[in-house]
């Protein structure tokens, strides 16, 4: 079972009964929440990326892409090239 399977109440209610210290307890749960937020933060870049690369192939300009989704056109055009879109 991974840690993104399970609630955060349900995780924090694991750490709190488990037979460990409580300075070891608060890291891990201090850790757990720096990789969640690491996890959205990574989900919504995506996202954006997603956005990008679909509203390219709708036929959409840069400086539009770049409108919508709150990036600079210098990183809309980074991820078109990444993602092989534009040369």
């Amino acid at each position: 079972m991974y840690t993104s399977d399970i609630e955060t109440s349900e995780f924090k209610k694991i750490i709190e009964t488990a037979p460990i210290p409580t300075t070891i307890k608060e890291e891990v749960m201090t850790t757990y929440a720096k990789l969640k937020q690491e996890g959205i933060q990574k989900g919504k870049i995506e996202g954006k990326i997603e956005v990008v690369l679909r509203s390219h192939d709708s036929g959409l300009s840069v400086s539009l892409i770049a409108n919508i989704t709150g990036l600079g056109e210098e990183e809309v055009t980074r991820i078109l090239k990444d993602h092989g879109k534009i040369n």
